[in-house]
């Protein structure tokens, strides 16, 4: 409703997929096979420690419509696509039926200009998705929620600051993964790598890895204004009075030439009962290494098999 309809900023990447759980029929261990025709895949790959598994279908298409609250119609557009296919396409096509979790949609990408309207702002696939395809959702959605936090914590409650950094800091990152999601729609279909290529990604290898870290901030939040206006009086909010340390009141007696004394809130503490022991006040601070460098690592098999067509 902020922001418009979704068509404005959706960008279909030309493939659909399919996803659902299944028993290990197979007797997979930690290995997946798949199985490939020219514009159609079918794969399998063990959960949950060996106990269970995950297939896959996916396939080339142009926009369609469907209910997306529908998951009958999704299930008929499966079979339509892999109707005649070998391999284990029909036991596979059975188990999706009585599968307990189903999931079907497009493969897409949400490109917008602006994260942010008012005070809502958007996080993670909601505002910058950069499709199945990148490999990289979970990375951005969770160093998108931390910058967010971050900025919000330090900006002394200017929403439109904090939204402005927490996008500043973020639009290269996305932006290079959406590209990588584009590159890999490209090569989806592509025929099977080799081992070699494989033991290459496994390896990580240099020259194999375009991402950029990501540097996050160490993020010191600003004291909330009813505990900064308490320092200054010498009372809490509702009026009790509270002590502050002794280190605090010697700083508060040498105040710079012209400027009034800065309050020490992390000497504040409250004037408690005498049946309750006084500890120090703490201060919540996010923090996180002062440069924490993130990097892509491929998702790792002991192998991967070609299933024979």
């Amino acid at each position: 409703m902020a922001f418009g309809p979704e068509e404005q900023y959706v960008r279909h990447l030309g493939i659909y997929t399919a996803i659902f759980n299944l028993d290990n029929y197979l007797g997979l261990q930690n290995t997946g096979r798949l199985y490939a025709t020219p514009g159609k895949a079918a794969n399998v790959f063990t959960d949950r420690g060996n106990t269970e598994a995950r297939a896959a279908f996916h396939f080339t298409a142009d926009h369609l419509e469907y209910d997306r609250r529908d998951p009958a119609s999704h299930k008929r557009i499966i079979t339509e696509r892999f109707a005649g296919e070998g391999w284990e396409v029909p036991r596979l096509l059975k188990e999706r039926d009585a599968a307990g979790e189903f999931f079907f949609d497009a493969n897409a990408q949400v490109v917008m200009d602006s994260w942010s309207a008012g005070r809502v702002v958007l996080l993670g696939d909601a505002g910058y998705c950069a499709g199945p395809t990148s490999g990289r959702g979970t990375s951005q959605v969770l160093i998108g929620a931390y910058l967010l936090a971050g900025e919000l914590a330090t900006r002394d409650g200017d929403h439109t600051a904090a939204f402005a950094a927490y996008e500043q800091q973020l639009r290269p990152y996305v932006a290079e993964h959406q590209a990588l999601g584009h590159e890999g729609a490209e090569r989806f279909f592509m025929p099977a790598p080799t081992q070699e290529v494989l033991d290459m990604l496994a390896a990580n290898a240099p020259e194999n890895t375009r991402a950029e870290p990501v540097r996050l901030p160490d993020y010191t939040p600003a004291p909330p204004p009813d505990r900064r206006r308490s320092l200054r009086t010498g009372t809490r909010p509702h009026g009790r009075r509270c002590r502050r340390s002794a280190r605090a009141d010697a700083a508060a007696q040498k105040p710079a030439a012209g400027s009034s004394p800065a309050p020490n809130w992390a000497g504040w503490q409250p004037a408690l009962p005498p049946r309750f022991p006084q500890r120090p006040c703490t201060r919540s601070v996010l923090r996180a290494a002062p440069t924490t460098h993130i990097r892509f690592h491929p998702y790792q098999t002991n192998r991967t098999e070609r299933a024979p067509q």
